[in-house]
């Protein structure tokens, strides 16, 4: 089960107890992190309902049933709650597709995956060709020292996430098809600085690790990488 898998499960069932679910949870620290928030929403949500005086304590049926009722007035208390609270969503959706919001995401996606990294071995020039291909991307011109390339879920869908050997070390590479920003943005973290960067087809990302020219290899890329659109 990926991170996408894991959060429209967790949506639609918060008590979901599916073994790969429970795996990924415990193996992925930002989507327990989201586990826990809406866990907590759904204690709170529960005590307002459950509290003395509320109609679902006013129902007498058999245990089983009760439970059965709970869950269903939980529910429905929380679409209640998200249509009362649609202003307030909007704006929390605003914020979620927001140029911070994706600079933020870009180095929680490095972090979070760490594998790419790791590998110090050149890719084959075919088998770069054929990932970029599939994902809509074609070449110009080669790019040189690329140790890692594969699909990645970002936000609206699929994009590209790739490794190459930089003067100083390992730079990562986010090409990020249908994620829009208006200007350029720095990146930064203890580990990583970078830049994210708008293209007519979304926004490209480059990180690495202090003293690499991220710019000079955002330039690269862009004589080099051609937008086809989707496959």
């Amino acid at each position: 089960m990926n991170c996408e898998h894991f959060r429209k499960s967790l949506l639609q069932d918060p008590s979901c107890s599916d073994a790969e679910f429970l795996q990924h949870k415990e193996q992925c620290s930002s989507c327990r992190t989201e586990w826990e928030k809406v866990q907590a929403f759904e204690h709170a949500l529960r005590r307002v309902i459950l509290q003395p005086g509320s109609p679902v304590r006013k129902v007498d049926l058999p245990p089983l049933r009760r439970r059965l009722w709970q869950r269903a007035w939980v529910k429905a208390a929380s679409l209640v709650l998200l249509l009362l609270g649609s202003v307030g969503g909007y704006s929390l959706a605003r914020h979620m597709l927001s140029q911070d919001s994706l600079a933020e995401l870009v180095l929680h996606h490095v972090e979070r995956e760490p594998g790419p990294l790791r590998e110090t071995r050149l890719l084959d020039d075919m088998s770069v060709v054929a990932v970029f291909a599939s994902l809509g991307f074609e070449f110009r011109s080669l790019v040189e020292g690329i140790t890692a390339a594969a699909p990645c879920w970002i936000r609206k869908g699929k994009g590209l996430h790739m490794v190459l050997r930089g003067s100083e070390g390992a730079v990562t590479v986010l090409l990020m098809p249908g994620e829009y920003v208006d200007e350029r943005r720095q990146l930064r973290s203890p580990r990583w600085s970078g830049t994210l960067l708008p293209e007519q087809w979304g926004s490209m990302a480059v990180l690495a690790e202090a003293g690499e020219d991220t710019v000079a290899i955002a330039r690269l890329m862009e004589r080099s990488v051609r937008w086809k659109g989707r496959p």
